[in-house]
């Protein structure tokens, strides 16, 4: 009776009537038999006149549409596979019935397995992840908004592309998340607004170049509050990536034991700098992967304007990303850009496999070739190549101003926000790529913060205080600093009178231990200036009389 059950669940998915199916069984045969038919009836219903016209028409159907999709599953998963999660569980069944009824749950799943490369796409001898319907099916038990729209696209990606199978690198995580933790954590993430804009309106292919992420998820919700909070103005057009600069280039002399903190704490060269870049992407919910030149590695990741950028390396011409070359992985990202007419090549792809006459097969393929917006990759625009040195904005828009919630100050404290100095300044260097002085950015979660520039000669600010008494004060900073071995010098602006040395808070707000000034009684002047260091964020500092 058990196996009458869920043959009747599988007839059900097929649309087919009982009386039209071989046996009372969810065998091999059976999936077969399914597959025959539908090629048959796909065959005898496809335009006797193919025009792109047509074909066009004809894909608008349906039921056409249906059938076309699910011969594909069967194709594409394998009859016997089919047959044997169907059989190995009743609930088993009744997910295959729920995807098969639904073309377009269908077509995202088979829409997003498809490889990116044009040439794997022509050659149409890749298969699904063996283990993607499980996958998804554990998934789809334990959310029920895993079933439908943006989250629905999340739970396929992560079939096809679970956790801990994107690049090998540093920082990654000894054990991968579970895929159920791993859906739950960007839906959350989701939620609560923490992804840059854009995460919305992916593609299943895309959301796998996140999802696939090798980072522990307690490391990608670092990464976002480490960037929210050292740097909020990388938020900005995605440019988290451009967080990769400060990644110290040189052997760390502390390893990688804490994930991906370690990474930006001890730096790396070219692997683990790439590592990086390719993580606090996805963390942030934007599509990206390494890329490999000659001697060197580094990455590719998607802008909002939906083009593959190069950080990081050597132009396209010396690139290779998932297997390709450089121009061969922009003609093939660049053409599944175009997802209406990507569809359609694809589906046509599927309607050529099952007709019987190869001239007419042919001929259908001819009509996808004219509909296809890919290019040839000789002929493709290198104009995506992207480097960090030149054309940035020195001062990108972050978040935008929100006021804070007052801080209460204890009483005889003076407190004293970041950006209300008197004046700024320092000395510049490498080329000129850091404005005089520290940069004032909107702080992510209201208010204002000061930043001291990486790689400055010197950099300092000047507030005006006014103390109550004369006598020794405690100083103490609230700052955000991702590198360890940092100092920050205190004084009147003619004489150091103390040195802090920055704990590495991970970029996250910590407040630094005391150092005392003698200060006189009334107003007067106290700079904090900083030698050549990695960057470091101020939100306030706070004196208090001993």
């Amino acid at each position: 009776m058990k196996t009458l059950g869920i043959s009747v669940v599988v007839c059900a998915m097929l649309s087919l009537p009982v009386t039209n199916l071989p046996a009372a069984e969810t065998g091999t045969a059976n999936f077969v038999s399914y597959f025959n038919s539908d090629s048959a009836w796909l065959d005898k219903r496809a335009p006797a006149d193919l025009s792109e016209a047509s074909v066009k028409a004809i894909l608008k159907d349906p039921v056409f549409r249906n059938r076309l999709a699910r011969r594909r599953l069967i194709a594409k998963l394998g009859a016997d596979k089919l047959a044997g999660f169907a059989k190995s569980d009743k609930s088993n069944a009744a997910f295959l019935a729920w995807i098969i009824r639904s073309t377009d749950v269908m077509d995202l799943y088979l829409l997003g397995a498809t490889p990116v490369g044009i040439a794997q796409r022509n050659a149409d001898n890749w298969k699904p992840p063996a283990k993607s319907l499980d996958i998804w099916k554990s998934i789809h038990s334990a959310d029920r908004e895993s079933r439908k729209g943006l989250y629905l696209k999340l739970a396929i990606a992560i079939a096809l592309s679970p956790p801990g199978t994107g690049n090998r690198g540093v920082g990654q995580a000894e054990k991968p998340a579970t895929p159920l933790d791993r859906f739950n954590h960007f839906k959350t993430a989701h939620k609560n607004k923490e992804l840059l804009a854009g995460f919305d309106k992916l593609t299943v292919w895309e959301y796998r170049q996140i999802v696939s992420s090798n980072a522990s998820d307690a490391d990608l919700a670092w990464g976002r509050e480490m960037i929210n909070t050292w740097r909020p103005d990388l938020r900005a057009g995605g440019k988290v990536v451009l967080s990769t600069g400060r990644v110290w280039r040189r052997g760390s002399p502390y390893g990688y034991k804490n994930g991906f903190r370690s990474v930006m704490e001890g730096g790396g060269k070219c692997g683990p700098r790439s590592s990086w870049a390719v993580f606090i992407c996805q963390a942030f919910g934007i599509p990206a992967t390494g890329v490999r030149q000659p001697g060197h590695v580094c990455v590719t990741w998607r802008s909002p304007s939906g083009q593959w950028m190069l950080g990081y390396g050597r132009g396209w011409n010396a690139s290779k990303a998932m297997g390709m070359s450089g121009r061969e992985f922009l003609a093939a990202t660049e053409a599944r850009s175009h997802t209406t007419e990507f569809s359609q090549v694809e589906r046509l792809r599927w309607l050529a496999s099952a007709l019987a006459s190869k001239d007419r097969a042919a001929a259908v393929m001819a009509i996808a070739k004219k509909i296809s917006r890919a290019q040839e990759p000789d002929k493709i625009n290198l104009n995506g190549k992207f480097e960090p040195s030149k054309g940035l904005p020195i001062k990108p828009k972050g978040p935008k101003f929100t006021p804070e919630t007052p801080i209460k100050v204890a009483p005889g404290v003076i407190h004293v926000e970041a950006e209300a100095f008197a004046k700024m300044g320092g000395k510049i260097s490498y080329g000129g790529l850091q404005t005089p002085g520290v940069c004032v950015h909107n702080c992510y979660t209201g208010g204002k913060q000061i930043h001291f520039q990486s790689h400055m000669q010197t950099a300092w600010v000047e507030y005006n205080v006014d103390a109550p008494k004369a006598g020794k004060y405690a100083l103490q900073l609230r700052l955000a600093a991702a590198n360890r071995d940092q100092v920050m010098d205190i004084g009147d602006g003619k004489k150091t009178h103390a040195r802090i040395n920055i704990p590495n808070t991970y970029g996250l707000w910590s407040t630094t231990p005391p150092v005392y000034l003698d200060l006189k009684k009334g107003p007067q002047t106290i700079r904090i200036s900083t030698p050549f260091q990695r960057g470091v964020s101020v939100r306030w500092l706070e004196l208090k009389s001993k």
